[in-house]
């Protein structure tokens, strides 16, 4: 066999060199070829029950995207195209205002705004607000605004 390589190359005395990074080279693209192989038929038997069960053809939904191999790299990379018309996200506000119900505490407030009322949210709340100068003593009516979640 290593005559026969090396007169298809032009090697003299039949000897090939291979250098050791190579030899791995070629032992992974052949291992990811037969990985790739073995995909394709599991995805030809997935396609295959699908249709026996009545469901449409995977062809029918965005084309697959190949992966590519860069020699050398070792990693699959994927042919991406940004979406043209991305989804807008609503802006969240950064605060709300809360109006203070008869009977309610700051600890209340913490709980319905933070889901706890533990003295870090009733602090943070506090700093929020200057005009409060004892979270004991807010009245009914108050507006006190609420930061945003850390």
């Amino acid at each position: 066999l290593r005559q026969e390589l090396a007169s298809a190359e032009g090697q003299p005395n039949g000897v090939v060199d291979y250098s050791p990074e190579m030899a791995r080279m070629q032992i992974e693209l052949t291992q990811y070829r037969s990985e790739l192989e073995q995909y394709r038929d599991y995805v030809a038997a997935l396609e295959a029950q699908l249709e026996e069960l009545g469901y449409a053809s995977s062809e029918q939904y965005e084309p697959y995207q190949e992966e590519s191999y860069v020699p050398g790299d070792g990693r699959p990379h994927y042919d991406y195209t940004p979406d043209p018309d991305p989804p807008t996200v609503e802006p969240q506000p950064e605060y709300t205002i809360h109006v203070v119900q008869a009977g309610q505490f700051m600890s209340h407030i913490a709980r319905m705004h933070f889901g706890s009322n533990s003295q870090f949210y009733i602090d943070l709340i506090v700093a929020a607000n200057d005009d409060i100068t004892d979270p004991g003593r807010i009245r009914e009516g108050q507006e006190i605004i609420i930061p945003p979640r850390p």
